[in-house]
């Protein structure tokens, strides 16, 4: 499976997961799995069996994240929207 497949699958994988879990999430809304993605250190790469618990900073630890095994582009001063979209 190609680099880009493995993301959006584990981006997939997030998104049931806190679905299952009660959050309404929108489909533009990439912020929360990519923030759960984080907090359990899972790369594109990486099974959920061999997740694990990590209490993160947004502009310091989940963006950075996000930005180097996921492919997205935030930038540190958009901490307070990504909080935001998060929610």
């Amino acid at each position: 499976m190609e680099r880009t497949e493995l993301i959006q699958e584990k981006i997939f994988q997030a998104s049931d997961i806190l679905k299952a879990l009660g959050l309404e999430i929108g489909k533009q809304n990439m912020v929360a799995p990519l923030t759960l993605l984080a907090l359990c250190n899972i790369t594109p790469e990486e099974n959920w069996e061999n997740s694990i618990r990590s209490s993160l900073i947004i502009s310091k630890d989940i963006i950075p994240f996000a930005n180097r095994y996921y492919n997205s582009d935030y930038k540190t001063n958009t901490r307070e929207s990504f909080r935001k979209q998060a929610a």
